[in-house]
């Protein structure tokens, strides 16, 4: 009888060790997913700035993103704003999945090309 308990104890720490891997393992392939994701929208924000920026429009932004058009299960806020260091360049601001316990925050500073070099090199004969 006793040995029969020992046996079932065991096959229950067996048991509880496999789901709690399993756990683990699903919560990091969520964040690898949620991490891929960001860097997905700092490239496309980062994009979209220097498209703006082409224009003229250096003013703070922020996008929405709702979670129909990402891959993911929640929705992304991308703040774009001109850097405090330099007026040549942009800081990024993402947050994903807005939605849930977790959310993930990164930032990247993004420098924009000198118009004034551009202009020179366009006049020169």
């Amino acid at each position: 009888m006793v040995l029969a308990l020992v046996a079932l104890a065991v096959a229950g720490a067996l048991a509880a060790a496999v789901l709690r891997s399993a756990l683990l393992a699903r919560r990091a392939l969520s964040t690898e997913h949620d991490m891929r994701q960001i860097e997905r929208l700092l490239v496309a924000g980062a994009d979209a700035a220097r498209a703006r920026a082409e224009t003229g429009d250096m003013r703070a932004w922020e996008l929405l993103v709702a979670p129909t058009e990402l891959a993911g299960s929640g929705s992304a806020r991308l703040a774009v704003a001109p850097a405090p260091s330099s007026a040549s360049e942009l800081t990024l601001v993402v947050e994903y999945p807005l939605e849930g316990p977790i959310t993930i925050r990164r930032s990247r500073t993004v420098v924009l090309p000198s118009t004034s070099a551009s202009n020179r090199e366009e006049s020169s004969p």
